[in-house]
C-alpha cells in the first residue's frame, strides 16, 4: 500500500508506525479534532446530534453494530439496544483486511471494507468534542490530510465541485420519449459529476479518500496545498466549460473552485464549509469566464450543432444532428433525438437489467460504453463481470453484499459500492420501462400520473448550525453520507417493496432522481401521495430526531401532459408544504416588529397536495376519511351508496367560500353566508338520506359542526379527503 496511506489500516492490523510519515498523520489527527483510532466503540446517531431550530432530539439513539446495507436494520436504536460488543463483527473485517492483494487495488478495496464495517463505531474525539462522525469517514480523511501535508506541512485545499441546471435539465424536455430518457438522463448528471472527480483523482494521482462528500450534484474534497496541484485543477475546470459547453450549451455548468485552509487556523469548518459553497456560487453569475479567456468569445457565440438548418432533438428541442430511437411497438411515431439523448435512453434501459458498473481510463475493447465529457473516463454497465475490462475498477449499484463478496473472491479488482435511487423500473407486459401514461393507467380511480418532489427542510441551516461545537470535517463528513444513505439508498427499499408494508409500488412508482437530500418520483397518482407519505414516516423513525422534518409536493396531471410542466408544479406544490403555517388565521396574520412573519416550529413539515398544504400530522386522519368517503359514496352513480358523490363536491366548495375570508383586501368584511347556506343545504340533504349506516350520518353532522364551530384547519382536511376520494372513485 502507498505509505501515504498507511494510516488506513495500521492500527486496525497492530502494524508497526512508520516514523516517516506519523508526523503528517499527527498533524491530520490535530486537525480533525481526534486521534489514534480504536474499534469498537459504539457511535451516536449523527441526528440525535444535531440542534434543528434551536432544539435537540428528545431522545438519543446509536447506529446499530451491522454491515452497511439499505434495509431498516441500519436504523438507529435507542439506549435499551445500543450496541456494545463489536467483537464478531471487527473479527470479519480484519480478517478481510488480511487477505488483500498488495498492489494499487489495496487501498480502494480497503476503502471499500472501512466504509461497510466501521461506519456504526465511533471516531476518537479529542479538543472537548463530544461528537466526531463515524470511524470510517474519520479514517479516510486522516488518511487523505496526511497525504496532503506530505506534500505541504502548512495547509491544503478544500474544493468543491457544484453542478448547476440540474433540475431545468432533468425537466425541461418536450415528448412522450421523456420517460424513457429520464431515468438514463438522472444517471448520466451522477456519472458526469463522477467522471469529472475521477479524471481530477487520476490527475492528481489520489485515492478516493481525498472525497468528502459526493452526491446530489456537489462534491467536496481535500486536496495537496500544491501549485501542481492547482494547475491541474484549473486546467480541468477549463477543459469541463468547453466540453460542457459545446455539448450542452448552458443548461448545464460545472462550478469549480477551492481554497487554501491553513491548519494551524481553521477551526471552524461550518465557516470552512459554507465560505467555500459561496465562493463556488460566484462563478455561476459569470460562467465560461477561463473558456471565453482562452478560447475567444467567437468560441461561444459562432453557430453550433449546425445552425438553424439542423434537425431539431424531440426530447430537448435542442439543434443538431439526429437519431432514430428504436420503437417499443408498431403503433409508436418514430422520434429523432439527438445522440446524447440516445445514449441517455439507451442507459436507462441498460440500468433496468444491471446492478453493476464499472469506471476506468483504458478504452473498453468492442463493448458499449459512455465517456461523459470526453475526459477519457469510460463507463460501462455489465451483467457479466468477468467480462469487464482489466484496469477498471467494478462498483456494485445498492448491494454491498455482492461487492464484499466480489473482494474476498477476486484479489486483481478494484471493487466498491454506491447507492443509487431508482435503478430498477416499473416495466410493462413487454418488459420495457412504463411510460407516463402506462404509470398513470397503473392503479384505480383516475388515469391520472402522479409527480412528487421532497427534501430536508431548512438544511442549509441545519449544517451551518447544527452540529454546534461538534462541527468537525468528520462529523459534517458523516451527516452528509447519512442524509445520501437515506435518498439514495433506502429509498430504493420503499419503493422496490422490501417490507409488506411498502408492497404495491414496484408496478407503480419510478425513482427518477433521488440523492443528497430530495427526490423527484413519477407514478400513479394514489401510489405517488402514499409513497411521499412513506418517505416521510421512515425519515423519522430513520433520523429519529423529531425536529428534522421533510416537505415535498405532489401534482397530479394527465399522462400525456409535458413533464416539464408538471415536474414546475410538483415544485409549486412542495413550497406549499415548505410554507405551511400551522395555527388559525389569527395566527397566520402575527407579525414580527418589523413587519415580517413569524417563523417558528409551526411551519414546514407538510405536504402539498390538490392545491392545499396538509401537516403531515392530519395525512392518518384524512386518510382514513377518504377511505370512509370512498366506502359511502362507492362508485358515480350508485344509486345504494349510503351517500351520493354531491357530498364530495359540497364539501370543497364549503371550504373553498370559507377559504376566500383569509384573503380579504383592506376594507372588505368577511362573508359568512356560505355557513347558513351549507347548514340548510345539509340540514336537507341528511333528511333525504335512506341509509341505516350510522358512521355517514354522523360524518354529515360532523361536517355541520366543523363548518360552525371549528378552525378552517379541519375543514381543509375534510376539503382534502373529499378530492382524494372523488379522484379514486372515478372510473
Amino acid at each position: 500500500m502507498n505509505s501515504y496511506y498507511y494510516s488506513l489500516i495500521k492500527e486496525i492490523l497492530n502494524l508497526p508506525s512508520d516514523p516517516a510519515h506519523d508526523r503528517y498523520i499527527v498533524a491530520a489527527e490535530l486537525f480533525l479534532s481526534g486521534g489514534n483510532i480504536a474499534l469498537g466503540m459504539s457511535v451516536p446517531h449523527v441526528f440525535s446530534q444535531l440542534t434543528v431550530n434551536g432544539q435537540k432530539a428528545s431522545k438519543s439513539s446509536w447506529v446499530p453494530a451491522t454491515v452497511l446495507g439499505i434495509t431498516d436494520s441500519c436504523f438507529g436504536v435507542l439506549d435499551d439496544k445500543k450496541p456494545t460488543d463489536f467483537t464478531s463483527h471487527n473479527e470479519k473485517l480484519n480478517k478481510a483486511l488480511k487477505v488483500l492483494a498488495d498492489d494499487e487495488t489495496r487501498v480502494e478495496n480497503t476503502l471499500t471494507l472501512l466504509r461497510a464495517y466501521t461506519w456504526c463505531q465511533a471516531a476518537p474525539v479529542a479538543d472537548s468534542k463530544t461528537y466526531n462522525g463515524n470511524l470510517y469517514e474519520y479514517i479516510k480523511l486522516r488518511a487523505a490530510l496526511a497525504a496532503c501535508y506530505s506534500q505541504n506541512e502548512s495547509s491544503f485545499l478544500f474544493a468543491c465541485l457544484d453542478l448547476s441546471g440540474v433540475q431545468k435539465f432533468l425537466y425541461d424536455i418536450s415528448s412522450q420519449k421523456a420517460a424513457a430518457s429520464l431515468k438514463g438522463r438522472s444517471f448520466y448528471l451522477q456519472l458526469l459529476l463522477d467522471a469529472v472527480v475521477e479524471k481530477l483523482l487520476s490527475d492528481l494521482k489520489l485515492p478516493s479518500c481525498h472525497i468528502v462528500y459526493s452526491s446530489g450534484g456537489k462534491c467536496y474534497l481535500v486536496l495537496p496545498d500544491t501549485d501542481p496541484a492547482k494547475k491541474i485543477f484549473g486546467d480541468l475546470r477549463t477543459k469541463v466549460q468547453q466540453n460542457l459547453f459545446e455539448e450542452h450549451g448552458l443548461s448545464l455548468y460545472l462550478c469549480m473552485d477551492f481554497q487554501a485552509v491553513d491548519k494551524n487556523k481553521a477551526k471552524d469548518i461550518s465557516g470552512l464549509w459554507t465560505a467555500l459553497s459561496e465562493k463556488v456560487s460566484q462563478q455561476k453569475s459569470h460562467k465560461l469566464q477561463d473558456y471565453a479567456a482562452e478560447a475567444g468569445f467567437d468560441a461561444l457565440f459562432s453557430p453550433k450543432n449546425g445552425g438553424a438548418d439542423g434537425n431539431v432533438c424531440s426530447v430537448t428541442g435542442r439543434v443538431g444532428p439526429t437519431y432514430l430511437l428504436k420503437k417499443q411497438n408498431d403503433q409508436d411515431q418514430e422520434v429523432w433525438v439527438s445522440k446524447a439523448v440516445k445514449e441517455q435512453v439507451k442507459l436507462g434501459e441498460l440500468l433496468s437489467r444491471s446492478e453493476v458498473i464499472t469506471v476506468g481510463k483504458q478504452l473498453p475493447a468492442g463493448a458499449r460504453f459512455i465517456e461523459p465529457l470526453s475526459l477519457g473516463i469510460f463507463y460501462q454497465i455489465v451483467s457479466d463481470v468477468e467480462t469487464i475490462t482489466k484496469g477498471h475498477k467494478l462498483v456494485y449499484l445498492n448491494n454491498v453484499e455482492k461487492a464484499l463478496e466480489g473482494i474476498t473472491k477476486n484479489q486483481e479488482q478494484a471493487i466498491s459500492f454506491r447507492f443509487y435511487g431508482g435503478n430498477t423500473q416499473a416495466a410493462n407486459l413487454k418488459g420495457n420501462p412504463k411510460n407516463f401514461e402506462e404509470l398513470s393507467e397503473a392503479g384505480k380511480g383516475a388515469q391520472k400520473l402522479g409527480v412528487l418532489r421532497m427534501d430536508v427542510d431548512s438544511l442549509g441551516d441545519v449544517f451551518i448550525r447544527g452540529l454546534g461545537q461538534n462541527n468537525t470535517l468528520s462529523a459534517y463528513a458523516t451527516l452528509s453520507a447519512s442524509l445520501d444513505w437515506y435518498f439514495s439508498g433506502y429509498l430504493n427499499h420503499i419503493r422496490n417493496g422490501g417490507s409488506l408494508e411498502f408492497a404495491g409500488y414496484k408496478d407503480k412508482v419510478n425513482i427518477l432522481y433521488s440523492g443528497g437530500d430530495d427526490l423527484f418520483v413519477v407514478g400513479h397518482w394514489d401510489a405517488a401521495i402514499r409513497f411521499a407519505h412513506d418517505v416521510r414516516q421512515q425519515f423519522s423513525h430513520y433520523t429519529q430526531n423529531e425536529h428534522l422534518t421533510i416537505s415535498g409536493g405532489v401534482a397530479i396531471v394527465g399522462g400525456k401532459f409535458p413533464i416539464a410542466k408538471a415536474a414546475e408544479l410538483a415544485g409549486e406544490a412542495e413550497e406549499a408544504g415548505k410554507g405551511y403555517w400551522r395555527g388559525d388565521a389569527k395566527d397566520y396574520k402575527t407579525l414580527n416588529k418589523n413587519g415580517t412573519k413569524q417563523v417558528n416550529n409551526k411551519t414546514k413539515d407538510a405536504l402539498g397536495l390538490f392545491g392545499e398544504a396538509v401537516g403531515w400530522e392530519a395525512f392518518d386522519a384524512i386518510d382514513n376519511l377518504h377511505s370512509d368517503l370512498i366506502r359511502w359514496v362507492g362508485k358515480a352513480g350508485d344509486e345504494k351508496a349510503d351517500l351520493s358523490t354531491s357530498i364530495l363536491f359540497r364539501t370543497m366548495t364549503y371550504y373553498l367560500e370559507a377559504k376566500d375570508n383569509l384573503h380579504l383586501q383592506q376594507g372588505q368584511k368577511p362573508n359568512y353566508r356560505y355557513v347558513w347556506n351549507s347548514m340548510y343545504q345539509l340540514t336537507r340533504y341528511e333528511d333525504s338520506l335512506k341509509t341505516k349506516d350510522q358512521s355517514a350520518l354522523n360524518y354529515i353532522e360532523s361536517l355541520k359542526t366543523t363548518i360552525l364551530t371549528k378552525p378552517i384547519a379541519d375543514l381543509k382536511a375534510l376539503a382534502v379527503a373529499s378530492r382524494w376520494a372523488e379522484l379514486k372513485t372515478k372510473s
